[in-house]
């Protein structure tokens, strides 16, 4: 009993500590204005005694009348940079693999290409394409066949499925 009042009174004297502590106040620093080298007029340099480099002005140039057209490809640009993907949402059990196959890009009906394992329950697929939708199925070890319908991935969209086997 005596050894609990003890470590009690040791305890809070610790978070006592801590919060005084953590309410100290740091001092601003002044400017290191001393370390500042004095120049001529005639000769500029910097703190490291380095001669300085000064810019010629710019000159302004006349707007251009592109910029809508600009604002439309970067529209265009952004939508074909997004990639189309699947997420498979399935527990396929260990050392299983799950792959998929169809028609999108990389992708064929006879041969399956493996989705990245991100857990033990999700797979992901992703590929970035200029062409049309993906249609897809999923498979365990490119042999057994997801049931029902394909998977339909419009371009640059995202997908999360539940397939069943």
């Amino acid at each position: 009993m005596i050894c609990l009042v003890i470590v009690t009174e040791f305890l809070l004297s610790l978070k006592g500590w801590i919060i005084h502590s953590s309410k100290r106040r740091q001092i601003p620093q002044p400017p290191l204005t001393h370390m500042a080298k004095k120049t001529t007029a005639g000769n500029k340099t910097t703190p490291t005694g380095a001669p300085k480099k000064t810019a010629a002005p710019k000159k302004t140039a006349a707007p251009k009348k592109t910029a809508r057209k600009k604002k439309a490809a970067t529209k265009q640009n952004r939508a074909a940079a997004s990639p189309t993907t699947l997420d498979a949402k399935v527990d396929i059990g260990f050392g299983n693999t799950l792959f998929i196959r169809g028609e999108g890009p990389g992708l064929s009906w006879e041969r399956g290409v493996p989705m990245e394992c991100l857990a033990s329950d999700e797979w992901v697929w992703s590929a970035n394409s200029s062409s049309g939708a993906l249609v897809c199925k999923v498979l365990i070890n490119d042999e057994i066949w997801s049931t029902g319908e394909d998977f339909r991935v419009p371009r640059g969209q995202r997908l999360v499925c539940y397939p069943a086997f």
